[in-house]
This record gives structure tokens, C-alpha cells and sequence, in this order.
């Protein structure tokens, strides 16, 4: 049994109070419907953008650009970081979560329709590009809506809703881009009007969340009358309060008073964690392992290496990311250590090919090693959305702006590492470079 002395504010405690009540309600509740809903809420949401970049290398050949794949990645965080703009700005901001995903439908929409006929009748133009690449920013903001607007609704839920939600977002980059090349025999514009229905079964699960959030937030109000006794007795009595932190923990809250209200101090250092594990998680993938997989591959282990570091990656984010139903991590600050170690030794990676002499044993501790870096991202995703629902240190009144502002300074990190990763394929980590000590194959 774990206990803290970590004080609550008269807010966070009634919300506290109100998920224990919740938890008998739960209960009755289908596990198998909650993991279906969530996960493939997750799924759905960042399919369609993961269809791009596994779409990536076809969509810019087809307007005559073979050598500019990687502007698909930018493109698409740069609408990673205006989305969060946007919903902080009118007139989103006063917006609920339907219209909110009605907005994020029609975008996503419009985004498939331009692709679909930029690569029918636009084809080897300028012109066709910058539709094309208007597209996937509208394809980046269908993706960041849709998961601003989740981590949001999700403090109505309990953590599992967010470990399900985490672990389909890690699938739809395995499964998306591997339904993209079973129809490669299709046309490109034919793929992506393929596409098009699954937007439709995501503003149904859209619908089908709303639903079962207000639900929880019609429970949690009857539930109020009953409990704010309880917690008026705690302010002005000095009672202590007792609440669950998880299904096999709990926590004793001590006294509640005004010198414990919460800062932004600790708001500020989750988003620090949260956005500084990202930038260097993208500076590991694609910067590192592109640099490091320019070599003749030394096994057919290695034949797809990026590809499949990809894969690996993926694997990684959807365990981590799913593990907050079970596991949240203590110490988020150390996750931002190891993924600097990780950076660190794919810097090594790149310059001497260890790994990759190794053949065959080397390839499989590259992608054992991805599946780390994934676990990393997944944990850092988890815990500090996490920490923005339930933390007493975050201030209540704030949660939902705070997570819409971790996106936007997560995504702007995103782009400089990109960025930064852009420069050097072009200064210091050249192909002609990085190939200089390739192992023999």
C-alpha cells in the first residue's frame, strides 16, 4: 500500500470523491465495450494520418518530388502544433466536444478528397504538390483535433479509457500503413477514397464517447449533494480525507488548506518532460536510424530496417502507452533521461555500425532497441496526460487548456528536432558521411 501526504485542494478532493463513487457505477459497466471503444477510438483518429506517411513516398513521386517524403512528417507537425491554437483561440475555444469533432470530421474530409484528386488529375505539377501538401496539413489537423479533444474528455473516465485510447494510437501505426500496402494495386487516388468511410465509423465512436461522457458527468453531479458534506466538513474541520489512487492502492489525504493551493510550477515541469522526450524521440526516428540504415544491409534481417524500426517503434508506444491502467510511472523525469541515453548511443550507432556488423543478432537488438525508444514516448504520453487529469499540483480550472498547450509546445519540439535533423542530413551526417565505414555485407 502506497500513502502520500501530498495535500488536496477543496476542487481536486471532490473530484477524487466523485471517481470513488464512480467506481461501483463502473463496475457494471462492459470491460470488453470500454477497451473496444477506446482502443479503436485511438485507432481510427490517427489512422488516417498514419496513412500518409506510409503513403508518403508515393504521394510526393506522383507530383514529381521523389526526394521529398520527409515534408509529409513537417507538414503534418506543423498542424500538430496549430491545432492547439485553434481550440485555445475563438471561436473553437467555446466549442463543446461534439462540434469539436464535427469540425474534425469534415476537415479530415476535405484533406482525403484534395489528395484523391491532386493524384488523379494534378499529376508531375507544382501545382499538384501544393495541393497535395495542403491536404495532409488538413490530414494533420483532422489527427491533432481528435486527440486534443480525447485526452480532454477523457478526465470524465477512468485511466483505463486513456490506456486504451494510448494503446489503439500505437496501432494505427502498425496496422493503417500495412492495410495502405495491401491496396497498393489500386490507383493512389483510389486508396485514399478507400479512406473515406473510416472517417464516417470515427465521428460514430465519436458520438458513442460523448455519450458515455455524459453519462459519467450526470452520475458525478447527483453524486455531488451527497459528498460535498463531506468535503466542507474537511475544510473547516481539518478532517482527513481518504480516496482511492487505483484499484489495489490508497492513498490518505491530509489536511486541506489555502497554502496548498496549486501553481503552474508543476503544470510547466510536465510539459517540459512531455515535450522534451518527443524532441528526442523524433530526433531518434527518423534523423538517427535513416542515418544509421544507409548502409547495404548485413542480413536479410535488414533489408526493410527502417520500415521495420518503424514497426518496432510502434510496437513499444502501444504497450507503454496502454500500461497507465496498470502502471503509472513515478518518476517522469527519468524517462527523459533514457531517451537521451537512447539519442546518445544511435549518435554512436550512426558513426560506427556496430550494431549493424552484427548481422543478423545486430538487426534484432535494433529493433529490440526501437521497441524501447517506442516504450520511452509511450510512458512519457501516458503518465503526464495523466498527471493533467488528476494531479492536485495542476491547477483544476486549468486541466483542459494545459493539455491543449503540452500538444502545441510537444509539437513546436517536434518540428525543431525535425528540423534540426534536416540540417545535418545536409552538413555533417551526409550519405556520403554516414556510409564511410559501412560493415561489409
Amino acid at each position: 500500500m502506497a500513502v502520500s501526504s501530498e495535500p488536496l485542494t477543496v476542487g481536486d478532493a471532490l473530484q477524487q470523491q466523485l471517481r470513488e463513487h464512480a467506481n461501483a457505477h463502473e463496475k457494471a459497466r462492459s470491460k470488453l465495450y470500454d477497451i473496444f471503444l477506446f482502443t479503436a477510438y485511438g485507432l481510427l483518429n490517427n489512422g488516417i494520418i498514419c496513412v500518409a506517411y506510409g503513403a508518403a513516398q508515393d504521394i510526393v513521386g506522383i507530383y514529381g518530388y521523389p526526394n521529398s517524403a520527409p515534408l509529409v512528417t513537417l507538414i503534418s507537425t506543423v498542424s500538430a502544433i496549430v491545432a492547439p491554437l485553434m481550440l485555445l483561440s475563438w471561436p473553437l475555444r467555446f466549442t463543446g466536444y461534439r462540434v469539436r469533432s464535427i469540425v474534425s470530421g469534415l476537415i479530415g474530409l476535405v484533406g482525403l478528397l484534395m489528395l484523391a484528386f491532386s493524384t488523379y488529375a494534378m499529376k508531375s505539377s507544382a501545382a499538384g504538390m501544393v495541393v497535395g501538401m495542403t491536404a495532409v496539413f488538413l490530414l494533420g489537423l483532422q489527427q491533432a483535433f481528435g486527440e486534443n479533444c480525447a485526452c480532454m474528455r477523457f478526465r470524465r473516465f477512468s485511466k483505463h479509457a486513456l490506456s486504451c485510447w494510448g494503446a489503439g494510437t500505437g496501432l494505427a501505426g502498425i496496422f493503417p500503413p500495412m492495410a495502405y500496402g495491401a491496396i497498393k494495386s489500386l490507383p493512389l487516388y483510389m486508396r485514399f477514397l478507400v479512406a473515406i468511410p473510416l472517417l464516417g465509423v470515427l465521428f460514430g465512436l465519436n458520438l458513442m464517447v460523448y455519450n458515455a461522457g455524459r453519462g459519467a458527468k450526470e452520475r458525478d453531479t447527483s453524486a455531488e449533494i451527497r459528498i460535498v458534506s463531506t468535503i466542507e466538513e474537511a475544510e473547516h474541520g481539518q478532517v482527513a480525507v481518504t480516496v482511492p489512487a487505483s484499484e489495489t492502492e490508497t492513498r490518505n489525504l491530509t489536511t486541506i488548506g489555502a497554502h496548498d493551493e496549486p501553481t503552474d510550477c508543476f503544470a510547466w515541469y510536465v510539459i517540459a518532460v512531455f515535450s522534451g522526450v518527443y524532441a528526442l524521440e523524433y530526433f531518434i526516428f527518423p534523423t538517427l536510424v535513416d542515418r544509421a540504415t544507409k548502409c547495404k544491409p548485413t542480413s536479410p534481417l535488414g533489408d526493410q530496417a527502417y520500415n521495420n524500426s518503424w514497426i518496432a517503434y510502434n510496437i513499444g508506444v502501444t504497450i507503454s502507452r496502454g500500461s497507465i491502467a496498470f502502471f503509472e510511472f513515478p518518476c517522469i523525469w527519468l524517462v527523459f533521461v533514457l531517451q537521451a541515453i537512447n539519442v546518445a548511443g544511435w549518435a554512436i550507432e550512426v558513426e560506427t555500425h556496430f550494431v549493424q556488423s552484427m548481422r543478423a543478432t545486430g538487426y534484432i537488438i535494433q529493433y529490440a532497441w526501437m521497441v524501447f525508444v517506442g516504450l520511452m514516448g509511450g510512458t512519457a504520453y501516458a503518465n503526464c496526460i495523466r498527471r493533467f487529469h488528476c494531479s492536485p499540483r495542476i491547477p483544476a480550472m486549468k486541466r483542459d487548456q494545459l493539455v491543449n498547450l503540452a500538444f502545441a509546445v510537444s509539437m513546436a519540439a517536434m518540428m525543431a528536432s525535425t528540423g534540426l535533423g534536416f540540417l545535418l542530413d545536409e552538413t555533417i551526417l551526409t550519405k556520403k558521411i554516414v556510409t564511410h565505414h559501412c560493415p561489409t555485407p
